[in-house]
């Protein structure tokens, strides 16, 4: 049995994108029989430390590569993450990225959850061992299927039938204002020229803000905002700077279209799931109809799957194990 110590600890109430992956993902990785513990001083065999979470920092890297045990490191983008101080750049690089680099000394093996992010920690000095592995999310909850009553077969989603109104879904735990406010405060105003369009939010958003069109509603369980998502057809991602959206992977793996901000990692993750945004949101609304069918008809069933994702990990693991800790 591979014995595992992860520093994050998660919860099954509404928050955010990294809590909503990394339960799913301890999830994935003890279904395929790995001991997960938050115990730093257990006896394990590889160590998956998560960005800065809990105020981690390199001390415990260190200590646990003295300790003979592998460290894997899960790394973050800060530019838009965490408190202004981690936010701020000395010298060209955001302080919270620096401070992840300064484990590198004691890291066997990094993950990064995108290109875009990789490209952001190598501009900054990174020079290490490095896998890219796209987040995911578990299909049970943001999937194609309602699973009802025990013993009763999974109902597959609607989709748009081409007449309906089309209904778009915004998800997000932060209020930050670069999680996209300013352009949902334009489309509030478009709206009134799209009859057919609606837009909900479920989330928190900035003191103060409200809408006049967009309707608003509190952050929800998983299985709740699973079960909305399948009621929508399309999502906005307009997220600034994004490591790697947990809320719009979710969005696309239960069958959402998206309209997405050229970003961070948005494009990377949603160009073959929708249009990018160029400015109008009625010109990006009549582009995702028009080719809504023909992307669907090419689109894979749950591209964003947990289980790739667990095995990917697994797979790091492994060969950070079978390479040891760094002398």
């Amino acid at each position: 049995m591979l014995r595992v110590f992860a520093n994050a600890t998660v919860t099954n109430a509404p928050y955010g994108g990294a809590n909503s992956f990394l339960r799913a993902l301890y999830a994935a990785l003890r279904e395929r029989g790995v001991r997960l513990t938050h115990d730093v001083n257990e006896h394990v065999d590889v160590a998956l430390l998560n960005a800065l979470t809990d105020g981690l920092t390199a001390a415990t890297a260190q200590t646990l590569n003295a300790r003979g045990i592998p460290v894997v490191h899960r790394r973050v983008g800060y530019a838009v993450s965490g408190s202004p101080e981690m936010r701020a750049v000395h010298d060209g690089v955001v302080e919270g990225d620096r401070q992840q680099l300064a484990f590198d000394p004691y890291v066997r093996r990094v993950i990064f959850q995108s290109a875009y992010s990789a490209e952001v920690f190598r501009s900054s000095g990174f020079t290490g061992n490095a896998t890219i592995i796209h987040n995911g999310t578990d299909s049970r909850i943001f999937g194609l299927y309602d699973r009802r009553l025990p013993l009763r077969r999974p109902r597959r989603r609607a989709f748009w039938d081409g007449n309906e109104t089309f209904h778009f879904a915004i998800t997000s735990w932060s209020k930050d204002e670069r999680k996209g406010f300013a352009y949902f405060r334009q489309f509030d105003e478009e709206l009134r020229e799209l009859p057919n369009v609606s837009v909900t939010y479920m989330g928190r958003v900035p003191d103060g803000l409200s809408f006049d069109r967009i309707a608003v509603h509190a952050p929800r369980p998983a299985r709740d905002l699973g079960r909305f998502l399948r009621q929508c057809h399309g999502f906005l991602a307009f997220s600034e700077k994004e490591t790697c959206s947990n809320a719009l992977l979710e969005g696309i793996n239960s069958g959402l279209q998206v309209i997405y901000l050229d970003s961070g990692a948005n494009a990377e993750l949603a160009e073959n799931y929708g249009v990018r945004f160029e400015g109008s949101l009625t010109d990006a609304v009549s582009a995702l109809l028009s080719g809504y069918e023909e992307r669907r008809a090419r689109s894979r069933e749950h591209p964003f799957d947990i289980g790739p994702v667990a095995e990917r990990y697994l797979e790091v693991f492994r060969h950070a194990i079978e390479e040891g800790p760094v002398a």
